[in-house]
Formats: structure tokens, C-alpha cells, sequence
């Protein structure tokens, strides 16, 4: 199925979160084939509208359309929260094409590689943090058990050594 533009809204616990800015997949944004562009919209408390479309009528592939920066409140305890994903999206003639979005969720962890905000770090998240070094995606869409944004504890998009090291540290020492 040929899709050209597509919505989601994002749901999410808004005592807890705010989006704070989505941006797009450079592979299909301004100056591409696809030459899609985003835009966002704050439907209200909890409810971020994210829409990718284009002038032009290029099919959008698939893979990663875009990603968001989420900030997460202060008072806001380790573990795992649940986004909501009501999807949208139009064939080259404008129709509606019947599709899902699929729920995600956001880790909230204070330790570095503990990928699944559990508190502990196991053998199996520090397999993870070495992948990661070794070139694998932060967030992976195509394979998500194997993604770990903790594993980056600068935030900086990529995990170095040092931060491979903290987190064989906290498997051995604990968080």
C-alpha cells in the first residue's frame, strides 16, 4: 500500500511527560525523494499530534519517520510508562488507508544500561550496551527488544566506552 502522509496522536501521562519537540527522519525529510516534512501540535495535556506530509505525491518508505524528545517531570519514579498511538494515513489520491499505530512507552531509570528501567542491570543489557558501542541503533524499530537508550548516559546519541564500562559496573555493583 502506497502512503503519502500519515498521522499519529500520541497519548501520554501529561503529569508526568511533555514532548518537547519531534523532528524527522532526515532519509525522507526536505530534499529527498519522499521531501516530507513534520508538523507537531500539542492537542492538549497528554495529546501530541505528529504529522508527516509533503507537496509532492512520493510514497514515504518504511522504517523511522521521526523521532520525539520527551521530558520527563522531576518527581517522576523509575519504571515504565505507556504512550497511546492512534494512527492516520493517505494513498497518493488522498483516501484514508486503514492503519494502526503501535503503543510505545518511555524507561525512566537513574542507572546507566538498565535498559528496561527494572532498577538492576543484567547480562543480557550489558550484551545490549556492547552492541550499542559497536554501532547499533539507540532505538532500534526494526528489532525494539534489542534498543537501550540508558545505555547513553550523556545523551549524546552514541555510547562510548565509558559508558559500556558504567554499565558492566552497575551489573557487578548494582544501581
Amino acid at each position: 500500500m502506497e502512503i503519502v502522509a500519515t498521522t499519529n496522536e500520541l497519548g501520554f501521562d501529561a503529569s508526568q511527560f511533555v514532548v518537547n519537540g519531534c523532528t524527522i527522519n532526515p532519509a525522507i525529510g526536505a530534499g529527498t525523494l519522499p521531501n516530507k516534512t513534520l508538523s507537531e501540535m500539542t492537542m492538549g495535556p497528554g495529546d501530541e499530534r505528529v504529522s508527516i506530509s509533503g507537496m509532492t505525491p512520493a510514497t514515504i518508505p518504511d522504517g523511522l519517520l521521526y523521532t520525539c524528545a520527551v521530558h520527563i517531570g522531576g518527581a517522576v519514579a523509575p519504571g515504565t510508562s505507556m504512550l497511546t498511538n492512534t494512527a492516520s494515513a493517505a494513498d497518493p489520491a488522498g483516501n484514508p488507508v486503514a492503519v494502526t499505530g503501535s503503543p510505545g512507552h518511555v524507561v525512566v531509570t537513574l542507572c546507566t544500561g538498565d535498559c528496561d528501567g527494572n532498577g538492576t542491570v543484567t547480562i543480557g543489557e550489558v550484551t545490549k550496551c556492547i552492541n550499542l558501542f559497536l554501532g547499533q541503533p539507540l532505538c532500534n524499530v526494526t528489532i525494539p527488544a534489542s534498543s537501550c537508550p540508558a545505555a547513553d548516559s550523556n545523551g549524546d546519541g552514541t555510547v562510548s566506552i565509558g559508558e559500556v564500562t558504567h554499565c558492566v559496573n552497575r551489573f557487578l555493583g548494582g544501581c
